[in-house]
């Protein structure tokens, strides 16, 4: 956040993140999917639509702050035990933005995944069922944007991982089990209270499913 005063205050990511976490809440908790909004575009709603289908499996949602890229501020990541499946970070503005999205629940077309590598990079792969064919992506939070580095068609006949297709074969991942998970409860943004642990540092100054 931008200002003039030298006066810090510590912002929770819990307040940044309100409307993603108010978003996900009804729907891993309970399938609903009512508040959806009917104007995301086609890879969020994807998302939302994983969250249904692991809620409707009995797969546990949770949701975790993680810097990412290394540059001060946390994104908030959507998860199932194994897999992440939805990506939000803040610009440089503090406005929230929708990165990617991942899922292995549709029983047809593309399914993805995505996973974090220390030097900041997003990986995503791309594939289907019972098909060779494959994609292997690259990204990166940048300056407060998000940007495609690399997309590399290959084929899983040769290999099941493409990290190696864009340069990842030797890089090392992000541990994301060594970060602090929190499960959705029935809470909402208007009861959010800040905390320490969930916070970042800032300048003061006050500042439709079936379409898929």
């Amino acid at each position: 956040m931008s200002g003039d005063s030298s006066e810090t205050e510590e912002v929770s990511y819990d307040e940044l993140y309100a409307s993603v976490l108010d978003l996900y809440r009804p729907i891993a908790l309970n399938g609903d999917t009512s508040a959806v909004p009917s104007n995301l575009s086609t890879e969020e709603a994807y998302s939302t639509n994983t969250i249904f289908e692991a809620n409707r499996v009995g797969e546990k949602v949770q949701y975790s702050y993680v810097d990412i890229n290394d540059d001060g501020s946390a994104e908030v990541l959507i998860d199932t035990p194994g897999s992440v499946h939805a990506l939000y970070y803040l610009n440089n503005d503090d406005e929230l933005v929708f990165a990617k999205s991942a899922g292995t629940f549709a029983k047809g077309g593309y399914l993805s995944t995505m996973k974090f590598y220390k030097d900041g990079t997003i990986y995503c792969q791309q594939f289907q069922r019972m098909r060779p064919e494959a994609k292997a992506e690259t990204y990166e939070i940048k300056d407060g944007v998000f940007n495609q580095l690399q997309s590399v068609d290959f084929s899983m006949s040769e290999t099941t991982d493409g990290a190696s297709k864009v340069g990842l074969g030797n890089e090392q991942t992000l541990d994301l089990s060594s970060e602090d998970w929190y499960d959705f409860d029935d809470s909402s943004s208007d009861n959010i209270e800040e905390s320490s642990s969930n916070s970042k540092s800032s300048k003061e100054t006050g500042i439709d499913i079936d379409a898929i």
